[in-house]
């Protein structure tokens, strides 16, 4: 219980610096940033020798612009490092939490959280929970990954109560409602696609719930706005979703009575790079001092800040238009231009009425593998039309459209409905 109250009491404190001025938000973030910099150029190897090769100390960055001053890292920079070369030498092997990234756009990547970043990771979380008017008690169930066995806490007391539970994201549908009618959650958290095909299954089946969730807090996919729309309408659920990626944590959140995604500004230093003509989120981890990454982009492409004078929600950090995706989800024309996925999904509206799901996989410069998933009682003939359209839209992509009874999730449980494998 005081755990809880001091949670409570941390996140109500994160929730009031997101509602700071401008001028005491970037005050913080100048602060936090000397000191991330600091300590990964004393203590990390990597970082240490990216300053040296440029000729960069820490007393080099004196305000927030000088941060370009430091080279972007992106994974592959890191990919293949040992651990220790990305790791501060400060803190004892105990201290330290391994993570390891999905892998769903290349191959995994591992690293160490320390403790106070796992505790901010968590005050964040339970700050989306309050914004969004759920409280911090109650069942949640964590639809995600790809694991056989069902995960339940290791302390008694929490596993009596049965506070906490773990499903594979590769469960199918009857499976997670099964589950959701024994155990009841009050919050569901996990990918958008499990929520999505649920719903469609429940409404397949002229099924209900015993009790729907209150919320639903969503990351780690691209949440389209169709798969949102079925979730809420099938669950009467609220849909929160979230932008969060392995290395930066919580990165935003959808605004609930504005447009756009705030930042959470006091965890993350947030630039949108130009590269290719494509705007790429570029963050710097403000709290992760076991291993720092400091100007990582991200790969996933954004549509700029949002502007707005005064949210009506109350809070004032920047904010994201959209999150269009990664760059692997672009498609490319036979002569190499770029096809925002967003163009796709807005195309794929058309068609709703017949389909229940679909994807999108490109292997080469000159086709274009659409499988779709119809509805049983959709009829009528509308590939031809969708086959035209693609072809327009992708200046020249020969469609090979296929009817498929299902479309299987990535190994990681995942499911990208646009894909390149260029």
């Amino acid at each position: 219980m005081i755990k809880k109250i001091k949670r409570f009491i941390g996140a109500k404190g994160k929730i009031n610096s997101l509602k700071m001025s401008r001028k005491e938000i970037d005050s913080i973030q100048l602060k936090k940033i000397k000191s991330i910099v600091k300590h990964a150029y004393e203590t990390v190897p990597y970082y240490n020798a990216l300053f040296k090769k440029y000729n960069l100390k820490p007393e080099h960055i004196k305000t927030l612009n000088d941060i370009d001053k430091i080279p972007i890292t992106s994974k592959k920079d890191l990919l293949g490092l040992d651990k220790g070369h990305i790791t501060s030498n400060i803190f004892p092997k105990s201290e330290l939490a391994d993570y390891k990234t999905s892998g769903t756009s290349g191959e995994p990547f591992e690293f160490y959280l320390d403790k106070g970043y796992k505790e901010t990771i968590t005050l964040n979380y339970n700050a989306i929970l309050l914004i969004n008017g759920c409280g911090l008690t109650g069942k949640r169930l964590v639809i995600a990954g790809n694991h056989d066995d069902v995960r339940v806490s290791k302390n008694p007391f929490k596993r009596w109560f049965f506070e906490r539970v773990q499903l594979s994201a590769l469960r199918r549908p009857e499976e997670i409602a099964e589950f959701c009618n024994i155990y009841k959650p009050k919050i569901i958290e996990g990918y958008v696609s499990s929520l999505y095909t649920l719903a469609l299954w429940l409404e397949e089946n002229r099924f209900s719930l015993i009790r729907n969730p209150r919320l639903f807090f969503c990351s780690a996919e691209v949440a389209h706005d169709f798969m949102k729309e079925k979730v809420t309408n099938i669950l009467q659920t609220k849909v929160v979703d979230t932008y969060t990626t392995a290395e930066l944590g919580i990165v935003a959140a959808q605004c609930q009575k504005g447009k756009g995604y705030h930042i959470f500004e006091n965890s993350v230093f947030a630039e949108l790079i130009e590269i290719d003509k494509t705007k790429y989120f570029v963050g710097t981890n403000l709290e992760n001092y076991a291993t720092p990454f400091i100007r990582y982009n991200t790969q996933d492409a954004c549509d700029p800040w949002y502007e707005e004078e005064l949210c009506p929600c109350g809070l004032k950090t920047k904010k994201i238009k959209n999150i269009i995706g990664r760059d692997n989800d672009f498609i490319q024309t036979p002569k190499g231009e770029l096809i925002s996925p967003m163009t796709l999904i807005y195309l794929m509206r058309n068609y709703y009425s017949f389909l229940d799901s679909f994807r999108f996989v490109q292997q080469d410069l000159s086709s274009l593998r659409v499988e779709l998933v119809r509805k049983k009682d959709a009829t009528g003939d509308f590939i031809a039309e969708l086959a035209e359209k693609l072809k327009e839209i992708t200046k020249g992509l020969v469609p090979d459209i296929i009817e498929v009874n299902d479309i299987p999730r990535d190994k990681s449980g995942k499911m990208r409905i646009i894909r390149s494998n260029i």
